[in-house]
């Protein structure tokens, strides 16, 4: 029986020059030993595991992640090869005809890896002769040694995944994978749905290979590489950079890129996972954040906890987040989601309030919270339902602005490994699916919309969450070591601002790009941009604000709401521009 590894180098196959890297993942695919085509260091480099946990058996699903021009269209051209001539075709009936198919995210992706394939055919004397008819734009029917038809078709994905359906298959290629739409954002192509239906329609023999460069830390190519990179079994997964895969492509190259644009040749070259440009959130570190159990805590005695929703009825969820914080020193703090949930409903049945708010009762009271964060819609109602079970609302009205220093404050927990997550995965997908997007005013914060309904939906829940834990815990010190600058940005960021006079004022309406707001010592500042600089609130906790923002026309409330601390420095100010002693 052919190899794997005798289709690119052998004489009856591609009679081509492989690398090392090349060598070793046909070998491993073909489940062989690897013998002495890496060393040690490398197999682990690239395997992620020791020598002798390869070769063991043969994979069903290989998956590839590769630098750029690294010979990923000759991958997939030999595992074509491979599959239609070994593959078990016993239990087919004979008129069926069995496929191998290349899925592309385009018809030109597509186009290229087929060219490629039929070339290497047609320059195969012992590959030509089994070549049936002349081959079309994109299929080539072979003829295998035991006279069973086959074709390899060439196809970019569609919806429903239909390419993969309609046949038996021998094997199957997700060329770029990476770049097919995800499950998780609502694609209706998604590479989730297509490695399903091909898996299930392998014949016995058959595999399914996943390759690609990678985009961003989600994904199912990402999902398999933290799930099984190092722990070759059904599924094997290769690490493998462009020079590794390729080592006459030119070294000066790569460095010029990279001095250029660092995370560009980190990703197109060294295949690293290097979020989009776009994610708002570090995929990688969220993934780092999350604990490996419990999926809820249970209640730890003494602790004060804080609570979030982000209320819905018809098909966004209906999501609850509950927070601790853990004093890591006097002014820091480390944030611990203790408990997340969520209820679906539907257009046809949409959610019942009082019923999902009297579950979250229940859930809350064993936690000894009775005070419920959220955004203002459907406050007004379902503030009334709420306290019939205990619970009071408190509504923040989240504008652009405060929305994103809500979620900014959950990036910063994120990248100072302040925050630890549950091992939720629907709360990872929302927090992985956060964007940002910059506006003529501003910049704004997107949650992701999925094709179940769902819209980021944990995402609000978290940010305002995390913010209260931290803030409950802090008592306000996070305030009072701001300079009277960084006091006035933050009131700013809520509209309010200090009067000469040691009153608190609306801020005057003006339009972006200048905004103005008066500082501690009466001065007037003008700031020629819509949102805080960076850095300005690097200690400030968006929560206070809020809490401040509900409180500011009610001194009663003011006084129950805010922290000692925070209240004490307000009242040294009146004092002090009312001419008093402190």
């Amino acid at each position: 029986m052919i190899t794997l590894e005798q289709l690119p180098t052998g004489r009856a196959g591609f009679d081509l020059d492989a690398s090392p890297l090349q060598r070793a993942i046909t070998r491993a695919a073909d489940g062989r030993p690897l013998g002495e085509a890496l060393t040690d260091v490398e197999v682990v480099r690239h395997f992620g595991c020791e020598r002798s946990q390869l070769g063991l058996a043969a994979p069903v699903l290989v998956a590839i992640i590769a630098g750029v021009r690294s010979g990923k269209s000759l991958m997939a051209a030999c595992a074509a090869v491979k599959g239609t001539l070994t593959a078990d075709l016993a239990a087919l009936k004979a008129h069926e005809v069995a496929r191998f198919a290349i899925v592309a995210p385009t018809v030109d992706n597509a186009g290229a890896t087929f060219r490629l394939l039929v070339g290497s055919v047609e320059a195969s004397p012992a590959l030509a002769r089994m070549v049936v008819g002349e081959p079309t734009a994109d299929t080539i029917t072979l003829r295998r040694p035991d006279g069973r038809l086959v074709e390899i078709v060439v196809v970019a994905a569609h919806r429903g995944a239909v390419t993969l359906r309609s046949r038996w298959l021998v094997g199957f290629v997700l060329d770029e994978v990476a770049l097919f739409g995800a499950e998780s954002t609502g694609a209706v192509v998604n590479a989730e749905e297509l490695v399903r239906a091909g898996e299930t329609r392998l014949v016995p023999g058959g595999q399914g290979w996943l390759i690609s460069s990678p985009f961003g830390p989600s994904g199912v190519l990402y999902d398999l590489f933290a799930a099984h990179f190092g722990k070759p079994g059904r599924v094997l997964v290769v690490h493998a950079p462009t020079r590794a895969m390729n080592p006459a492509f030119p070294a000066e190259q790569v460095e010029a890129i990279r001095a250029r644009a660092p995370d560009v040749a980190a990703r197109e070259y060294d295949a690293e996972w290097v979020d989009a440009d776009t994610a708002f959130l570090d995929g990688v570190l969220i993934d780092k954040s999350v604990r490996a159990e419990p999926l809820e805590e249970p209640p730890i005695p003494g602790v004060r906890y804080t609570a979030a929703w982000d209320a819905a009825t018809r098909g966004n969820a209906w999501t609850l987040v509950l927070c601790r914080g853990e004093s890591m020193s006097s002014d820091v703090v480390r944030v611990v989601v203790a408990l997340a949930r969520q209820w679906i409903g539907s257009k046809r049945q949409p959610l019942d309030p009082d019923m999902v708010i009297a579950e979250i009762a229940e859930v809350l009271a064993r936690y000894g919270v009775d005070e419920v964060a959220c955004d203002e819609w459907g406050a007004d109602a379902l503030q009334a339902v709420a306290r019939v079970y205990g619970l009071t609302l408190l509504p923040r009205t989240m504008s652009t602005a405060r929305a994103y220093l809500a979620y900014d404050e959950v990036r910063t927990l994120l990248t100072q490994r302040r925050l630890e997550l549950p091992p939720h995965a629907m709360l990872v997908q929302d927090l992985k699916g956060l964007r940002k997007k910059a506006t003529a005013s501003a910049l704004r914060i997107e949650l992701p919309r999925t094709s179940d309904g769902r819209h980021g939906d944990f995402a609000p829940s978290i940010a305002l969450a995390v913010g209260d834990a931290a803030t409950e815990l802090l008592g306000g010190g996070g305030w009072c070591s701001l300079s009277p600058e960084q006091r006035a940005t933050a009131l700013e960021t809520v509209g309010v601002a200090w009067n000469a006079d040691g009153t608190f004022g609306q801020r005057e309406k003006r339009k972006p790009p200048i905004q103005f707001w008066t500082l501690t010592n009466g001065e007037q500042e003008a700031v020629g941009q819509p949102v805080p600089r960076p850095g300005s609130l690097a200690p400030y906790s968006s929560a206070m604000v809020a809490r401040w923002t509900r409180a500011r026309n009610n001194p009663t409330r003011f006084s129950a709401a805010c922290s000692p601390a925070f209240k004490s420095e307000i009242e040294t100010h009146r004092m002090a521009t009312e001419g008093h002693s402190s």
